[in-house]
């Protein structure tokens, strides 16, 4: 996989976890740390578009396809929707 989608995505990660970590450790502000998430999902969103667009990234193989599918949301969105299924 491509260094920059590889940093991209553990960047993407780190920050969504911690954001989750945070709303599961203080359940009083945990609404405030969802809309933190969003806003997020929508900064990423645009940065990873920009990125695409501009050719600096340039996903070539189908592993780094794979790579840029998984910087979006969707993936986390699943994994929180089976977690709740699962309670």
């Amino acid at each position: 996989m491509g260094t920059r989608i590889l940093i991209f995505n553990v960047i993407y990660y780190s920050i969504i976890l911690f954001l989750i970590n945070l709303g599961w450790n203080d359940p009083s502000s945990s609404l405030g740390y969802g809309y933190f998430i969003l806003f997020f999902w929508i900064v990423a969103g645009i940065v990873l578009a920009a990125l695409l667009y501009t050719k600096v990234l340039q996903p070539e193989s189908t592993l780094e396809k794979i790579g840029i599918f998984t910087a979006t949301p969707v993936v986390c969105i699943v994994i929180v929707w089976l977690i709740l299924a699962l309670k």
